[in-house]
């Protein structure tokens, strides 16, 4: 006769106790009530819930647990107490909506995982035991102070997921801005009076394709990335890496290629020079100050181009950190300000003149202005057009706050007889479209040019028109 028939099987309804039950029981013999920083036993469940694929029972059997937590008192979880509970398995699965079979798994995993500790009494029943007067002198059932002790060990696994998500959304920030260059760069070829049939415009409006389509794919791992285990993390975290490199080569041909036709576009005096920099046309792309005419466009992406390729002109050409892998905004050192001219783009927005003066309120011109302030005057004009704060983080993450503030200034000026409905509805329209077919830099220009021959109109008042 085999060995194995000689082993005593446990009689029917008697529960079996794995490592978790021990586990489990350590932690409630410990048991010194909530921690300080808590004041309610639910809070226990945030950094359950903030660990994503990273919980050690599935996510499902949260609500299951969450159920037992409302079956306890605020004295059963101090010091002393005993946050016991011993609703049945059908009570649960009639309150929660789901299956006795499905509330049996939810307990069986949250006993593996060590969250609560099954405590049986007489025949096998988790049911406290009662004297003569109903009066509670034994406590059975499902104990939840080992809940405490996963609590801590969550917290640090919450907090590591939330440092990650910080990060990467900081990386995916980083490829947004390098795609919204790219998209710039086609606008300022176009605004140049390239035609689109020429070989440069062409492979500019591919690079910037190729640039929607990897932001497109960097959000969607970014909303993938909390709901992986380590080793799809690990896959996410690559595959950024790969896409950082790839947008980086891509938006540096674009700026080549964008500077090409605008070097000759200058070459052959065809850009309309603001009038009091006489010396406009024939000046060189080095010079940041003498009127490049997308200077605005360069964000902190646009310095992570290795100096190598570029010739050493002004000093804004200096090293700067790569955005990948990701630092603390208090670790980076100090990053020289982006390309920049204010002053051309006041002379072709009569918007950006009018608020930026009234955001400034005469401290300093147009020639002081920044990327900080195109973004305040852009989120101004908006406000000011009636835009919802709703709609305009939506248009900032689908076309950046650079080609967003654009928009809103192509609003302000955009002549009273040419708009059909209102500012707001041209505005909001604008922002629905795909990035690829707007083009704000060419239309404040074309605005500017018809505007030349026509008396001046008060920026403010436009936008109440």
């Amino acid at each position: 006769m085999q060995e194995s028939s000689f082993v005593r099987k446990p009689p029917p309804g008697r529960a079996r106790f794995g490592a978790g039950d021990y586990r489990a029981a350590a932690a409630a013999a410990s048991f010194g009530g909530l921690p300080a920083s808590l004041s309610h036993p639910k809070q226990l469940l945030e950094p359950l819930r903030a660990a994503g694929r990273h919980l050690p029972f599935p996510r499902c059997a949260l609500d299951t647990l969450a159920f037992l937590l409302d079956h306890t008192r605020l004295e059963d979880w101090r010091p002393g107490g005993r946050p016991v509970v011993w609703p049945g398995n059908a009570r649960i699965a009639q309150a929660t909506g789901l299956s006795i079979a499905t509330v049996n798994r939810h307990l069986a995993w949250l006993r593996a995982a060590s969250a609560l500790k099954l405590e049986l009494g007489p025949g096998n029943r988790r049911q406290p035991v009662r004297d003569s007067s109903g009066r509670i002198v034994e406590l059975y059932g499902l104990d939840l102070s080992p809940l405490v002790d996963l609590h801590r060990r969550m917290v640090v696994v919450a907090r590591h997921q939330a440092e990650r998500g910080r990060a990467l959304r900081s990386i995916v920030a980083g490829i947004r801005c390098r795609a919204d260059l790219a998209r710039q760069h086609e606008d300022a070829a176009s605004a140049a009076g390239a035609g689109p049939d020429e070989p440069e415009c062409v492979e500019l409006a591919a690079n910037a394709r190729h640039a929607d389509a990897l932001i497109t794919e960097a959000r969607m791992i970014l909303r993938c990335d909390a709901r992986v285990d380590e080793e799809g993390q690990s896959e996410h975290l690559g595959r950024l890496a790969a896409i950082d490199t790839e947008i980086r080569m891509v938006e540096t041909r674009s700026r080549a290629l964008a500077e090409a036709i605008v070097s000759k576009a200058l070459d052959k005096k065809t850009i309309c020079a603001h009038p009091s920099n006489e010396t406009h046309n024939t000046t060189s792309l080095d010079h940041p100050q003498d009127g490049i005419l997308y200077g605005y466009a360069s964000d902190v992406a646009s310095r992570s181009v290795d100096n190598s390729t570029r010739e050493k002109g002004d000093g804004n050409d200096g090293a700067s950190p790569d955005l990948f892998p990701f630092v603390p905004e208090s670790q980076k050192p100090a990053m020289p300000p982006p390309r920049w001219n204010g002053r051309l783009l006041a002379s072709v927005s009569p918007t950006f003149a009018s608020l930026f003066a009234q955001y400034r309120t005469g401290r300093s011109g147009p020639d002081s202005a920044d990327l900080e302030d195109l973004r305040i005057v852009g989120r101004i004009a908006a406000l000011r057009l009636g835009l919802s704060d709703v709609s305009w983080s939506r248009a900032v993450d689908r076309h950046g706050e650079v080609r967003a503030a654009l928009c809103a200034l192509v609003a302000g000026d955009r002549p009273a007889h040419e708009i059909r409905t209102s500012r707001a509805q041209m505005l909001a329209g604008m922002y629905l479209k795909r990035s690829e077919d707007l083009n704000p830099l060419a239309s404040l220009f074309g605005m500017a040019g018809r505007r030349s021959a026509e008396p001046a109109v008060d920026a403010g008042q436009r936008l109440l028109c």
